[in-house]
């Protein structure tokens, strides 16, 4: 029996409603009856707790929008409908959203957005007079502090992505012609009494001519890449510390692993944006080893890493650090007698007091220069001002 036009209608008309039905129901249903299973991505963001009970008019009036922020971050199949956008945007140049900050650029390079990664690459961001000022005289302050003790302090700049390979961007993001925030540092410090700064974004560059230096995926500098930035801190090193030396890449052997960065993996794509990840293994064995680091786990949420190395000629080293300085480690420990790798931002002054160490790298990744304002601990301040008022 032929079906009648009127009965295709019905059909439809209630394939149409089970849809929409579905998608109001299941985003709220699916979590609880065990149908969203997929891994959420890494966010690199924490999301938005469940809002408690309102038990004022006040906290009434904040109820929807906290309750909406939770929502947005806990719906049914958002892994999925993230994946699936992630999948989309690799066909196009598309900005990042909200609630993944990855821009996926030119050869299906990915980029980090976040910290206003954005306005910082278009130099749209540039440091106010006041806060260059605030960061030439906050690094100028703790130098001045340090060699009071006997301690030389490096401040090294672990540069972006986006400055050793710009030519992978997204055509829609317009690069500066005016220098961005690192530039302004770099000019400002320059023939300022004190103050050491390692701007690695030339080496970095140079390096890449023979191999890459940064992972597709991932924010970081790889293997390759983190070994030239140690080369060219050992060598700054050695203007204080004579006949400093960094050890070769023809020391070590290297390989090749598949895998995936972090940027894929907050795009929920890390199976499917897999590369080739290079890994350098020293060929005789390392001379330094890891010791308890314990007494130092209360200024990171990141285990301290301390190391000991009877060989080393530099006596004492703490470093302030971020995340670009985990490629490092196979490196700059093989340098000092004593090293504690504190993961943090600041400045700490309790760490230099109980260390007593004759070197401080503060190593800061280049997008932090879009965030932080340093401040140092009144101890520093009060020490070195005593008596200026």
């Amino acid at each position: 029996m032929a079906v009648t036009n009127t009965a295709r209608r019905a059909i439809a008309d209630i394939a149409i409603t089970v849809a929409l039905f579905g998608a109001l129901v299941l985003p709220v249903t699916g979590p609880a009856l065990g149908l969203d299973a997929s891994r959420s991505p890494n966010e690199r963001r924490a999301k938005a707790p469940p809002p408690s009970r309102p038990r004022s008019l006040q906290a009434a009036w904040g109820f929807p929008g906290q309750f909406d922020s939770y929502f947005r971050d806990h719906f049914g199949f958002r892994s999925w409908l993230i994946r699936l956008h992630s999948r989309a945007s690799l066909a196009m140049e598309t900005r990042p959203t909200d609630t993944v900050p990855v821009v996926i650029g030119r050869d299906r390079w990915l980029y980090y957005s976040g910290d206003d990664a954005l306005r910082y690459v278009e130099g749209r961001n540039r440091f106010s007079d006041e806060a260059l000022r605030n960061w030439v005289t906050c690094l100028q302050d703790r130098s001045r502090w340090l060699a009071k003790r006997g301690a030389r302090y490096l401040v090294v700049i672990a540069p972006g992505k986006s400055s050793v390979y710009p030519e992978h961007l997204p055509a829609w993001i317009p690069l500066t012609t005016e220098g961005n925030r690192l530039d302004q540092l770099v000019k400002a410090v320059k023939g300022v009494p004190d103050v050491e700064l390692l701007d690695l974004r030339s080496t970095l560059r140079e390096a890449k001519r023979g191999a890459q230096v940064y992972d597709t995926t991932d924010t970081h500098w790889n293997a390759l890449g983190a070994h030239a930035a140690y080369v060219a801190i050992i060598d700054r090193l050695a203007r204080w510390f004579p006949g400093e030396a960094p050890v070769p890449l023809s020391r070590f052997d290297l390989s090749w692993r598949r895998g995936s960065g972090d940027l894929s993996e907050m795009l929920g794509l890390g199976e499917s944006m897999q590369e080739t990840i290079p890994i350098l293994v020293r060929r005789s064995p390392n001379s330094f080893q890891n010791v308890d680091g314990r007494a130092f786990a209360s200024l990171s949420r990141f285990p301290p890493i301390v190391t000991e190395n009877r060989k080393a000629r530099i006596e004492r080293a703490v470093v302030f650090r971020d995340s670009f300085s985990i490629a490092l480690m196979p490196f700059l420990p093989e340098h000092f007698g004593r090293s504690v790798f504190l993961r943090t931002t600041e400045f700490e002054a309790g760490v230099v007091e109980t260390e007593r160490p004759v070197l401080v790298i503060q190593e800061y990744a280049e997008r932090f220069l879009s965030v932080l304002s340093p401040v140092n601990q009144p101890a520093i301040l009060q020490e070195l001002h005593r008596g200026t008022r």
